[in-house]
């Protein structure tokens, strides 16, 4: 797929998303959620880029007064996730507190591009989190999920 059709399908999963004259992706501009696109040439390349930069907006980010209104920013943000992503089993509100912790901010590529190369297993999140941090695994496991 080339550049101009990623960012075409990128467009279409954030609606009212834009790109600004520095070639960032703005996906939400109340919040300013946006992706720098000069380093992204592949489909991977966004994907993953969407991984470690907007799965915070999806799953934490306060932009407004109300709880209500914080949730809907989450669903919006989480909903143009998994249609870019497009995995077998959609992410959740829940799968995306683990994929922030790990994977949020950039802080893990290698596992990121392994995570989105995987069709998006939470399995590969898990056996991490549970590896390096057994008592919040357990504590994030414990949590019903709220989708």
């Amino acid at each position: 797929m080339a550049k101009e059709e990623i960012v075409q399908r990128l467009q279409e999963c954030f609606p009212k998303s834009f790109i600004n004259r520095n070639g960032e992706f703005i996906a939400h501009k109340k919040s300013n959620t946006y992706m720098l696109l000069h380093n992204k040439e592949t489909w991977l390349d966004v994907a993953v880029g969407l991984v470690e930069w907007f799965s915070r907006a999806a799953y934490k980010t306060q932009c407004y007064k109300s709880t209500a209104a914080d949730a809907k920013f989450h669903r919006f943000m989480l909903d143009g996730i998994n249609k870019f992503l497009a995995p077998a089993k959609p992410l959740t509100n829940k799968d995306m507190e683990l994929v922030y912790t790990y994977l949020g901010n950039g802080v893990h590529h290698a596992l990121a591009v392994e995570f989105v190369e995987s069709d998006s297993d939470m399995e590969i999140l898990r056996a991490y989190a549970r590896a390096k941090d057994p008592d919040f695994y357990a504590r994030w496991e414990a949590r019903p999920c709220s989708d």
